[in-house]
């Protein structure tokens, strides 16, 4: 268990890995997962629905600021399309 955790904690960790501690039995590990910036949205989606609360609520806070991030991207896209 403590390897998973070490794993899940890394901020550069390959999402196939967080994908896969996602689905772990230790809420440590789906902790760390869902607080990893590299923990992809699908499953951060599964991780807000968890058992857990706190893990429900770190995963709702990473997908919140996933989808703020990309409407800022969205909108600079739009400005430098626009001036082209």
């Amino acid at each position: 268990q403590r390897a998973c955790r070490f794993v899940a904690a890394q901020k550069h960790m390959p999402a196939e890995i967080l994908t896969l501690l996602a689905h772990d039995d230790d809420v440590i590990v789906r902790e760390y997962v869902a607080l990893n910036p590299n923990t992809p949205v699908k499953a951060l989606q599964q991780l807000a629905q968890d058992k857990d609360d706190y893990v429900r609520e770190c995963a709702k806070n990473r997908l919140a600021k996933h989808l703020k991030e990309n409407k800022v991207y969205e909108r600079v896209l739009r400005r430098l399309l626009h001036c082209v």
